[in-house]
């Protein structure tokens, strides 16, 4: 069975730049949240009342923090920008 594919989209461009920024946004996401250790790792510490385990985890989630390359500035452009997209599709959609 052939599969004939013609020029035209089943989305328009601003449907194609809200999927794009979304997955974008989603891909940092992931990224950010495999920086830091896992949640377990503090209530472990909290359960055993060990402190230095606490003070570990802590210490840990802020130096991922810091090595992360996005500032909150980019972060909050970046989902201003994207809620902007998802409101203008959302009213074209309407």
């Amino acid at each position: 069975m052939e599969n004939k594919m013609d020029n035209t989209s089943i989305y328009t461009e601003e449907q194609i730049a809200l999927f794009s920024a979304q997955a974008e946004l989603n891909a940092y996401k992931g990224k950010r949240q495999q920086e830091y250790p896992p949640i377990t790792d503090y209530i472990d510490g909290v359960v055993k009342g060990d402190q230095s385990q606490i003070d570990a985890y802590i210490a840990a989630c802020q130096s991922r923090k810091s090595k992360i390359s996005k500032t909150l500035k980019e972060l909050k452009n970046g989902t201003s920008k994207f809620m902007d997209m998802d409101n203008q599709l959302n009213a074209t959609m309407a």
